[in-house]
């Protein structure tokens, strides 16, 4: 799925977390789900992130992902940054849920944007980039 939310929340330990829709189709796997993957995407990653907002249809059939140690879907290519994680705690956000993830790997890339939306359209760094599909 596509968050519009992402925040690291501490160093020691290491965590991260995001909030997902209580109408997510994908939320009762994610609840349920023993590690899972935080993909930092870059700006010219635009129809990914389309892709993976999107509620239905085969967000994976493109590509065999690769997996970490735990079996949860990374290493989405050329992305800024992922944070392999372990559920550390889930809270109450009234219509969405926040999951807080212990990062037990990381990847990141010195070079590159990320990909940023605001306002229902994607930016750059230097402005707006172009139109949410």
């Amino acid at each position: 799925m596509t968050v519009a939310s992402f925040n690291s929340v501490s160093l020691d330990p290491p965590l991260i977390l995001f909030s997902v829709d209580r109408r997510s189709l994908s939320l009762a796997d994610l609840c349920a789900s023993d590690s899972y993957a935080v993909n930092v995407l870059e700006e010219s990653q635009q129809d990914m992130s389309n892709r993976f907002a999107k509620g239905n249809g085969d967000k994976w059939g493109w590509r065999d992902a690769a997996t970490d140690s735990c079996d949860a879907p990374v290493l989405l290519p050329d992305t800024l940054a992922t944070f392999e994680c372990e559920p550390y705690a889930q809270y109450d956000g009234g219509d969405h849920v926040i999951f807080v993830g212990r990062v037990t790997r990381h990847r990141t890339r010195s070079q590159g944007r990320p990909l940023i939306f605001f306002g229902g359209r994607y930016h750059t760094l230097n402005g707006v980039h172009a139109a949410s599909a």
